[in-house]
């Protein structure tokens, strides 16, 4: 066939991602790539009960079209949490989307036109790029510190580029560096994006998975005039399967997320809303976040104990309160050239930071997600990493 592409999409996208999904599913492999929930902590019991129980209380219902906005039940008990969390907030306030991936790609097609300017984190999240590239953006990296981007930082971007259409961030347990953006800087944000009026997308699926340390409350809470946008999801809470994530913002932008969402796929799957609304109204939903970051806790230590114990004194890495996330950097190392040794000679699987950097990449960094392992696993895959990472440094 000779029909051409689109411009848009010629040169656009890699095989990165389905790569990655692929090394997650070998079973002899080690994998600290994927960052995923792990699959045992999945209440899978619960929700088969609140399956069975949303087709008795609802029937056909749960089987037909219920629109763009997302069912209200689910709405409704979303808006809650939301409000728990320190955004004051309704069903009007939320609509239900396939994933945040999918909030991202709806912010990117809603508000940028080829060559416009995107403020993003160095590193930034790679799905997140994977929205953007197709509009072609001029991207424009803020410095990070243990405290997150830093805002002297962002606001000197934002006098240079005054046409900068929107900052995108992932304020907690960042991915892929695991660094959450303090108080102070989360309102300093809004701050500065009323004085350049510029929109704030920010990108939370992480929020309630923390073990430990300050709780600040969302970018959104200090947001007065509706220029910011959050978006949460069920895949790190939850689990992936759902497909199921919210936006949280103005009427007139929720107004271009429902026209978007007609577009693309309609509505999300009215089924699975009304099984996690079930889900979420039968269930302790804070009981289960406790488990789960008791879980991640104990594998996040088992694998700082094992970085320290197996690699070189030179690797610098963060030391996340939360989230899945752990960066390191290398110096001297290029880590997209090990990854074939890593996996090929010691069985073990992680992510290059070169992917995440939008425009000038570094190649010397490692993300490494502790999610999925076992503190036995991590232990044995760590000591195995470190053991390359001695034969290179």
């Amino acid at each position: 066939m000779t029909v051409p592409f689109s411009k848009a999409m010629q040169g656009y996208g890699s095989d990165f991602i389905k790569d990655m999904f692929a090394h997650a599913r070998n079973p002899d492999l080690i994998s600290f790539a994927g960052g995923a929930p792990g699959p045992e902590l999945y209440p899978l019991e619960e929700f088969r009960a609140a399956s069975e129980k949303a087709f008795e209380e609802h029937g056909r219902t749960m089987m037909a079209y219920d629109g763009a906005e997302g069912v209200l039940q689910l709405r409704e008990l979303i808006a809650e949490r939301m409000t728990a969390m320190g955004v004051e907030s309704s069903a009007a306030d939320i609509r239900v989307v396939s994933g945040s991936q999918q909030g991202i790609d709806f912010i990117a097609r809603a508000y940028l036109d080829h060559g416009d300017t995107v403020i993003c984190e160095y590193p930034t999240y790679l799905g997140a790029l994977n929205s953007f590239n197709i509009y072609r953006p001029n991207y424009v990296s803020v410095l990070m510190d243990q405290d997150g981007m830093r805002m002297d930082e962002l606001e000197k971007v934002l006098i240079a580029n005054p046409q900068a259409k929107l900052i995108y961030t992932v304020p907690e347990f960042q991915n892929p560096t695991g660094i959450t953006l303090s108080g102070d800087r989360r309102q300093r944000m809004v701050e500065l994006a009323e004085e350049h009026d510029v929109l704030i997308v920010e990108d939370s699926p992480y929020y309630e998975v923390r073990f430990e340390g300050e709780k600040h409350p969302p970018i959104k809470h200090f947001d007065k005039t509706g220029r910011v946008v959050y978006l949460g999801s069920f895949s790190k809470t939850l689990c992936p399967g759902v497909r199921l994530g919210w936006a949280c913002a103005d009427f007139e932008i929720l107004d271009r997320f429902r026209i978007l969402k007609e577009a693309s796929d309609f509505q999300a799957s009215t089924v699975t809303q009304y099984q996690v609304a079930t889900y979420l109204r039968d269930n302790d939903m804070d009981a289960h976040m406790l488990n789960l970051c008791t879980v991640y806790k104990s594998r996040r230590d088992a694998a700082l104990a094992a970085i320290a114990q197996f690699f070189p004194d030179n690797v610098e890495y963060t030391k996340p309160d939360g989230g899945y996330f752990i960066w390191l950097t290398i110096p001297g190392v290029n880590a997209t050239e090990l990854l074939l040794r890593a996996m090929n000679e010691m069985g073990v699987a992680y992510v290059p930071g070169e992917f995440f950097f939008a425009g000038a990449d570094q190649s010397c960094n490692i993300r490494l997600s502790y999610s999925q392992m076992s503190e036995v696993k991590i232990h044995e895959g760590m000591s195995r990493l470190g053991m390359l990472l001695s034969s290179v440094s």
